[in-house]
């Protein structure tokens, strides 16, 4: 929302620093950013008496007066309440306030179309001052323009003269004009009155644009030299005793008492810097020293006068070039006089600073005394007088006595490129090149010209030019363009372009070469090459179009500073050093640093810089040391040793505090009221305002959260932020504010804020619920607990049975097995009628079958009975097989054969098998070894055999015309599978291929391993 509208009459600030501005169209507060307004609302008897207001006043108790065509109109800055105030009964023509002023009792005194009216604002009880007056201008003299108060009078500014009216006598003074006395009032319709604070002189402005200076103890006027010929509508007085006037019609003006003259300052549609008006009506100076103006048709404007940083050379001298081209100032050179000559874009400027005068050089096709092309690239004020500007075309030399231009020879010509001169030391009367980019002069008096066709050097003693053409050592010189020169303190040329660097010797000798490398962070900052300058310490300094760059020549490397080290931007485009400081202008605006230190300092646009887009290589210094950089479409100066910043602290408030939309700031007082949101309104948004009027954009804001934050939130110039999702408790938000150039209100504006906690956050019902919560986690885990152990009981059981009868269903399948193979055997020997061994074996047998029989129907049994079954079944195998092998059985003496527990029958399908087919199909004698020992919580029981070993067994198999498959050794690793199963400890069997010293087959090794068991003896 911006301003009620364009059309304003008074201004004042109200004691937390916000402007109120009275329009005709209401009220506005104005925080520097955003603006609030206030209206009359039918219905409303809270809101504004009139739409057209005429008067605002703060009173000395921080209240805001408001005066209207009909009515006052009371408001509280700190609640925004509005209180209504009628002056019906003292005549209708006293709801029209004009003006208001107060006297040092409280007392307000309103100026209305029917005189005075006195208002105590206590008891709201007033009165009428009637002003003397004759019946033929009692009308007029009843239209009250103007009050002002001094220590004793009320001084009344009317349409028929000025009134002084002694509040301790109760008389009155009356000034009005007379033609036969030149120290009257100077007319008497009286639109403005202010006081000198010092001197306390009476300075009048009247309607017919005359300005008076009255002595209160003589009564007599001086007249200031001003005529403005439209009404003085406003007079202000500022701290620092400066007189500015407005007028309706001519703009503002601002006295010079030293020289007794006023300075005009106007609207200029063309500069967005000017006024905003010449139809001016109210002035007004802030708490920090900004003066406001406000105009009856286009808003307002205001300004610093106490900070003076840059200004425009083309708006002081008043600047209008034919056409904007004008205004790009690419080159700058001061001549002897102090006159700046200017090369831009649309010809040749010169501009007097002291006699704030300029004058214009354009080409003429017509003249050939004229400037040779309006394309400027370079200008030189040459000591001997003349001016050399290098442009398009070539290079074109004035002379400032005649105004008239000589058009120096340039080869190969412009119109001719192609045509280059041949070598000839003879000739020496022209430049080389057609473009001429810059032009420098030696201490010696010697001119540099740089072209496109590299050096030229032109001697005014001898009025020669040297260059590629006619000069051995500047055709050995490297490069073409030589757009960018420099001749530092040695008189060594420093020259750039779009490429290298090269340092060249005052004899014309290449001595270095520095060029940009991408990969070197320590190389030519860029190939674009802009400026040079030299520190006092000898240290060269390069502006290139990618950052600048410090040559240390000792180490020929460089420091590069970009926009990473504070500067506006990295696209450099003038240097100029003073003393140990260096300035830098950008294509983003200026920077200075100490070359000590090293810390950039920017300015741009808020600092008062007109432009912020400036030109290579366009900077110069004149005799009082102010600096100049030409931009794109300004000149830019500025005193270095007088720069001045804004101190003022800004005070810093909230003015918006909305939750969930909705507005919970009511009070703008320093010390606002705590505010208190429930749980759910833990999302919260807020506006700030700094209130320095100083370019108010460039105001920067940060926050904090106390009690749940420490570091601050920088929002650069931002003035809103929003938090969500705060948790309970109590917090103070915590907003600083800096003004324009950097100085903070660290003090800054404290809101407290407390966010309830919800019942279920509480300690009480946190630790109910804590209690319920344990007790139901006890209920549930006991359950589940119980329930978790029924179910794994009962899978226990389940896999118990299931375990058990597969068990009893792999022994069952041994057994057979075994009773298979026995009986082949008896079989064997009654067919070969051996009945001695027939008998033998039939006893073991029997026995090995009492044993089998016993073990049959236990999952686990002693070791000693295992290790007898095995014996058994060896004997009866090696009578079996004619005691073609022999066998040992071990067990380890630490083991207790009768409480180790081993399943039944778990070995004896490995001896099987090691006689079967390893000692069967060996032609010589075998031997088995069983070996059982604890390894661990393990029990290791190794079968080992000499035989012909598992591959040659394979391969007898295969040509075997047997099909016969055994189970034997599948059925016990299922019943090692169960076992470890059952246990959850590790069983299982390894089969391991011997060989002998010549890597031939030698046996298998049969490893089984069974948790170690042990079991009570029976």
């Amino acid at each position: 929302m911006g301003l009620a509208t364009n059309f304003t009459s008074s201004i004042t600030q109200d004691d937390l620093g916000f402007i109120w501005i009275a329009t005709v169209n209401g009220v506005t507060r104005f925080d520097g950013l955003r603006c609030i307004n206030y209206a009359p609302q039918t219905g409303n008897p809270q809101s504004l008496t009139h739409r057209i207001t005429r008067s605002i006043f703060k009173s000395s108790d921080g209240i805001i007066w408001v005066g209207t065509q009909r009515g006052l109109n009371r408001i509280d800055p700190k609640t925004q309440a509005i209180k209504r105030f009628y002056f019906t009964n003292l005549g209708e023509g006293c709801n029209f306030v004009r003006t208001i002023a107060q006297t040092p009792d409280g007392l307000l005194w309103f100026g209305t179309n029917n005189g005075v009216v006195t208002f105590n604002p206590v008891t709201e009880k007033s009165s009428l001052l009637a002003i003397p007056s004759d019946s033929a201008d009692r009308q007029t003299a009843s239209s009250v323009r103007h009050l002002l108060i001094d220590d004793t009078n009320l001084w009344i500014g009317t349409q028929a003269g000025l009134y002084a009216y002694n509040r301790q006598t109760k008389q009155f003074r009356i000034f009005r004009h007379d033609e036969s006395v030149p120290t009257s009032l100077p007319d008497n319709y009286v639109l403005s009155i202010a006081r000198h604070p010092r001197l306390g002189e009476i300075y009048v402005g009247t309607r017919q644009g005359r300005l008076a200076v009255l002595n209160p103890t003589t009564g007599l006027f001086r007249r200031l030299p001003i005529d403005a010929g439209r009404g003085i509508t406003s007079i202000l007085i500022t701290k620092n005793e400066n007189v500015w006037i407005t007028t309706a019609g001519e703009g503002l003006f601002r006295y010079d008492a030293k020289k007794n003259r006023f300075l005009g300052y106007k609207n200029d549609e063309n500069n967005p810097r000017s006024l905003v008006s010449n139809s001016l009506k109210t002035l007004f100076e802030d708490q920090s020293g900004i003066i406001w103006i406000g105009s009856d048709d286009a808003g307002l404007s205001w300004f610093n006068p106490k900070i003076d940083k840059f200004r425009s050379l083309f708006d002081d001298v008043g600047y209008h070039p034919v056409s904007t081209l004008g205004k790009d100032a690419a080159s700058l050179s001061f001549d002897e006089q102090d006159r700046l000559w200017i090369a831009t874009r649309d010809g040749l400027t010169m501009i007097d600073p002291t006699r704030q005068t300029y004058r214009l050089y354009r080409h003429d096709p017509a003249n050939p005394k004229s400037i040779g092309n309006n394309l400027a690239y370079t200008v030189l004020a040459e000591k001997t007088g003349k001016i050399w500007v290098g442009h398009l075309t070539g290079v074109s030399r004035l002379d400032t006595t005649t105004h008239l231009f000589e058009q120096i020879p340039c080869l190969p010509a412009p119109d001719d490129l192609d045509n280059y001169p041949p070598f000839n030391p003879k000739r020496r009367d022209f430049v080389a090149g057609s473009q001429v980019f810059s032009v420098i002069q030696n201490r010696d008096g010697r001119v540099f010209i740089g072209s496109n066709e590299k050096l030229t050097i032109y001697d005014p003693k001898t009025n020669l030019f040297l260059n590629q053409f006619n000069d051995e050592r500047i055709r050995k010189l490297p490069g073409k363009n030589y757009n960018t020169m420099y001749l530092d303190r040695f008189n060594n040329l420093w020259v750039g372009g779009l490429g290298p660097v090269y340092k060249i010797s005052p004899d014309l000798k290449l001595l270095d070469t520095y060029i940009h490398n991408e990969d070197d962070l320590h190389s030519l900052p860029d190939e674009g090459i802009t400026d040079f300058a030299e520190d006092e310490t000898g240290k060269l300094w390069v502006s290139s179009d990618n950052g600048l760059g410090r040559l240390d020549e000792a180490t020929k490397k460089f420091d590069v500073f970009t926009t990473r080290h504070g500067l506006p931007n990295s696209d450099i485009a003038g240097l100029r050093m003073t003393g140990d400081t260096l300035w830098v202008s950008t294509s983003n605006g200026v920077a200075v640093t100490d070359i000590k230190q090293l810390r950039f300092v920017p300015f741009d646009e808020a600092d008062g810089l007109p432009t912020s887009e400036f030109e290579s290589g366009s900077s110069e210094r004149d005799g009082k040391r102010r600096l100049y950089f030409g931009a794109m479409r300004d000149l830019v100066y500025i005193q270095p040793g007088k720069i001045r910043i804004n101190r003022f602290v800004p005070p810093v408030y909230l003015t918006s505090f909305k939750v969930n939309g909705r507005e919970l700031l009511r009070n703008l007082s320093a010390t606002p009221p705590d505010i208190v949101l429930d749980h759910d309104q833990n999302q919260f948004s807020f506006e700030m305002a700094a209130l320095n009027f100083d370019n108010p954009g460039a105001n920067r804001y940060a926050y904090r959260l106390e009690g749940s934050e420490e570091k601050w939130n920088q929002t650069g110039t931002r003035p809103f932020a929003s938090y969500t999702n705060v948790p309970s408790g109590d917090y103070v938000l915590h907003v600083i504010a800096a003004n324009n150039d950097g100085i903070w209100n660290r003090e800054g504006y404290r809101l407290r804020i407390t966010i309830r906690t919800p019942f279920w956050e509480t300690w009480w019902f946190r630790t109910a619920a804590l209690a319920a919560l344990i007790a139901l986690v006890f209920f549930i885990a006991q359950w589940r607990n119980r329930r978790v152990a029924k179910e794994q009981q009962e899978k226990s059981d389940l896999r118990e049975r299931i375990a058990m009868s597969e068990m009893k269903a792999l022994r069952s399948q041994m057994n057979p097995h075994f009773l298979y193979n026995s009986l082949n055997a008896v079989r064997l020997f009654v067919l070969q009628n051996d009945s001695d061994n027939a008998d033998k074996y039939l006893v073991k047998f029997a026995r090995l079958m009492r044993l089998i029989l016993g073990n049959s129907r236990q999952e686990w049994v002693p070791l000693a009975s295992e290790t007898e079954q095995l014996q058994l079944y060896l004997e009866l195998e090696q009578l079996r097989f004619n005691h073609k092998f022999d066998f040992a059985i071990e067990t380890d003496p630490s083991l207790d054969q009768e409480r180790v527990a081993i399943p039944p029958m778990i070995i004896q399908p490995y001896i099987e098998n090691a006689i079967l087919h390893g000692i069967a199909h060996k032609k010589s004698r075998g031997f088995i070894q069983v070996c059982i020992k604890p390894v661990g919580e393990q029990l290791e029981c190794m079968v080992d055999d000499d035989g012909v070993g598992r591959q040659k067994s394979a391969a007898l198999k295969r040509s075997s015309a047997t099909s016969h498959q055994s189970v034997g050794l599948k059925v016990t690793e299922e019943r090692l599978q169960l076992i470890q199963q059952r246990s959850g400890k590790e069983a299982g069997v390894a089969m391991i291929d011997k060989v002998d010293d010549d890597q031939e087959p030698a046996g298998t090794r049969v490893v089984i391993r069974l948790p170690l068991t042990l079991q009570e003896p029976v």
